[in-house]
Protein backbone atom coordinates (compact mmCIF):
# COMPACT_ATOMS: atom_id res chain seq x y z
CA UNK A 1 0.00 0.00 0.00
CA UNK A 2 0.95 3.75 -0.94
CA UNK A 3 0.10 6.64 0.92
CA UNK A 4 0.36 9.93 1.64
CA UNK A 5 0.85 11.99 4.43
CA UNK A 6 -0.75 15.90 4.87
CA UNK A 7 1.83 17.25 7.28
CA UNK A 8 5.63 17.17 7.81
CA UNK A 9 5.72 18.37 11.42
CA UNK A 10 6.25 15.87 14.51
CA UNK A 11 2.66 14.43 14.13
CA UNK A 12 3.66 13.30 10.53
CA UNK A 13 6.99 12.27 11.59
CA UNK A 14 4.77 10.11 14.13
CA UNK A 15 2.73 8.37 11.66
CA UNK A 16 5.62 8.14 9.20
CA UNK A 17 7.51 5.62 12.06
CA UNK A 18 4.41 3.84 12.32
CA UNK A 19 3.72 2.95 8.62
CA UNK A 20 7.34 2.05 8.44
CA UNK A 21 7.01 -0.58 11.21
CA UNK A 22 3.53 -1.67 9.31
CA UNK A 23 5.63 -2.06 5.70
CA UNK A 24 3.88 0.86 4.12
CA UNK A 25 5.43 3.25 1.97
CA UNK A 26 4.95 7.09 2.39
CA UNK A 27 5.05 8.17 -1.19
CA UNK A 28 5.15 12.19 -0.16
CA UNK A 29 4.13 14.57 2.46
CA UNK A 30 2.25 17.45 1.75
CA UNK A 31 3.36 20.86 3.18
CA UNK A 32 2.20 24.20 2.84
CA UNK A 33 4.65 25.71 5.46
CA UNK A 34 7.65 24.04 5.55
CA UNK A 35 11.04 25.15 4.35
CA UNK A 36 12.35 21.54 3.87
CA UNK A 37 12.20 19.58 0.78
CA UNK A 38 12.41 15.86 2.36
CA UNK A 39 12.20 14.26 5.40
CA UNK A 40 13.99 10.87 5.67
CA UNK A 41 14.54 10.79 2.40
CA UNK A 42 10.19 11.18 1.13
CA UNK A 43 9.88 14.50 -0.81
CA UNK A 44 7.57 16.94 0.85
CA UNK A 45 5.43 18.65 -1.68
CA UNK A 46 2.81 22.07 -2.18
CA UNK A 47 -0.73 20.81 -2.57
CA UNK A 48 -0.40 22.60 -5.99
CA UNK A 49 2.54 19.96 -6.72
CA UNK A 50 0.26 17.48 -6.35
CA UNK A 51 -0.70 15.76 -9.30
CA UNK A 52 -2.48 12.21 -8.82
CA UNK A 53 -5.44 13.34 -6.09
CA UNK A 54 -6.50 9.28 -6.17
CA UNK A 55 -4.13 8.36 -3.32
CA UNK A 56 -4.85 7.88 -0.16
CA UNK A 57 -3.83 11.46 2.26
CA UNK A 58 -3.61 10.89 5.70
CA UNK A 59 -3.76 14.23 7.66
CA UNK A 60 -1.59 14.76 10.61
CA UNK A 61 -2.37 18.24 11.69
CA UNK A 62 -3.32 18.73 15.09
CA UNK A 63 -6.46 20.23 15.61
CA UNK A 64 -7.25 20.65 12.32
CA UNK A 65 -7.60 17.31 10.77
CA UNK A 66 -11.48 17.88 9.90
CA UNK A 67 -11.27 21.45 8.44
CA UNK A 68 -7.85 20.31 6.02
CA UNK A 69 -9.64 17.45 5.56
CA UNK A 70 -12.49 18.82 4.13
CA UNK A 71 -10.35 21.33 2.11
CA UNK A 72 -9.04 18.30 0.29
CA UNK A 73 -12.06 16.53 -0.47
CA UNK A 74 -13.24 20.08 -1.76
CA UNK A 75 -9.89 20.48 -4.27
CA UNK A 76 -10.78 16.92 -6.12
CA UNK A 77 -8.39 14.23 -3.84
CA UNK A 78 -10.78 11.49 -3.07
CA UNK A 79 -9.35 9.54 0.09
CA UNK A 80 -8.66 11.36 3.13
CA UNK A 81 -8.62 10.28 6.33
CA UNK A 82 -7.78 11.30 10.11
CA UNK A 83 -4.40 9.51 10.73
CA UNK A 84 -5.26 9.79 14.62
CA UNK A 85 -8.32 7.37 13.90
CA UNK A 86 -5.93 5.13 11.65
CA UNK A 87 -3.30 5.17 14.39
CA UNK A 88 -5.23 4.16 16.89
Amino acid sequence: MQIVVYGAGGNGRLFYQAMQKANIDILYFIDQYTLATEYEGIPIKRIEEVEDRSLPVFVSVAGSNTLIANELREIGFSEVYDFLIKVW
